[in-house]
């Protein structure tokens, strides 16, 4: 299992919180990528032991600034969507900022399916209770104005689409490996 993984790989470093639909809706969401774009809280990390699609209060979760990013392709402008890591357990959450995916609602299908993710280098960030961090998704490399934002550079069709964040609440064997998802919908301007 990843958890035990990154576990033994930190050895006792203390390993935190973690992330918003709070629970599986059912073992065909997210282990074989079905699930209603618009109404499931999709699940796409097979460790995961909670996924979490909306802020509850009591976990981290991930929060785009808004519902639809409309691209235009006709411009030289770089059409971004900022998406925030929000910690808000009372304990840390520890997490990959690189090990980020983007999955795309196949409506036709009714699947969803990988499009893009982020290194799968073993760097973790501790983000702290109350603590934010922001990814900013663009379809190209563009400069982030501010250097604590991660930029995360992926393929923006039109169409549903889920960005996720695996990490771990807890210490020990009682560490929880959570996986945040924020979905949002890419339409043409």
């Amino acid at each position: 299992m990843r958890r035990r993984t990154i576990l033994s790989v930190l050895g006792s470093a203390t390993l935190g919180s973690g992330a918003g639909c709070v629970g599986r809706l059912g073992p065909a969401v997210g282990r074989d990528g079905r699930g209603n774009a618009e109404d499931d809280c999709p699940s796409f990390d097979d460790d995961a032991d909670r996924t979490v699609c909306e802020p509850t209060g009591e976990h981290p979760a991930l929060v785009p600034e808004r519902d639809v990013l409309r691209v235009d392709s006709g411009d030289d402008a770089v059409e971004t969507l900022r998406i925030a890591l929000r910690n808000e357990a009372d304990a840390e959450f520890s997490f990959g900022p690189h090990g980020w995916t983007l999955h795309r609602h196949d409506g036709e299908a009714g699947r969803w399916r990988r499009v893009e993710r982020g290194s799968t280098a073993l760097l973790l960030s501790v983000l702290d209770p109350g603590a934010t961090f922001e990814y900013s998704l663009a379809p190209s490399p563009h400069p982030t104005p501010n250097d604590d934002v991660h930029s995360a550079v992926a393929s923006l069709s039109p169409g549903v689409h889920a960005f996720t964040v695996s990490g771990n609440i807890g210490e020990g064997d009682d560490a929880t490996w959570v996986e945040c998802v924020a979905r949002f919908r890419v339409e043409r301007a």
